[in-house]
């Protein structure tokens, strides 16, 4: 029976893990691109960086909302939530016709991660024991952070 809850919990870990990964790597394929989207909405390279700014913005917007949502809600649908506004997120950016969609887009995109991020981590806490804690943590952000790092190689590529 240990076995069997160990193996349920490395699956609902993998679960936590893998999309931020996915995220993060996901939110690193654009910097390599501000240049040609400068181009492509013919706005300065300036305006066009101002992308990473609108992302970091709905992250902030998102921060004390996000916890206050897990408290009421459930870190499951947190996760849901979050999900679901930074695909939202990403296809106004694909489908937009202009710059400040673009912009809209990545606000989104922004208020999903940090809506993720709660979830996650509420989520990932209740899974393994205190002792655990500090390597889970550091799972986490390990995993975004090769996300953030391989984002911009591939998309450079």
């Amino acid at each position: 029976m240990a076995d069997g809850r160990r193996d349920d919990t490395r699956r609902k870990l993998a679960g936590l893990y893998l999309p931020t990964l996915a995220i993060s790597f996901g939110q690193g394929l654009i910097l390599p691109a501000v240049p040609a989207i400068a181009g492509r909405f013919d706005v300065s390279p300036g305006l066009a960086a101002q992308i990473v700014t609108a992302y970091a913005t709905g992250r902030v917007t998102a921060l004390l909302p996000s916890g206050l949502l897990v408290d009421r809600l459930s870190p499951g649908l947190v996760l849901l939530l979050g999900s679901t506004c930074f695909v939202g997120g990403a296809l106004i950016m694909l489908f937009s016709p202009v710059f400040w969609g673009l912009l809209a887009g990545q606000w989104l995109a922004g208020v999903g991660s940090s809506l993720w991020l709660a979830g996650r981590e509420i989520s990932g806490l209740a899974l393994v024991r205190p002792d655990q804690r500090g390597r889970l943590m550091s799972g986490f952000f390990g995993f975004q952070l090769a996300g953030t790092g391989l984002g911009p190689v591939a998309g450079g590529l």
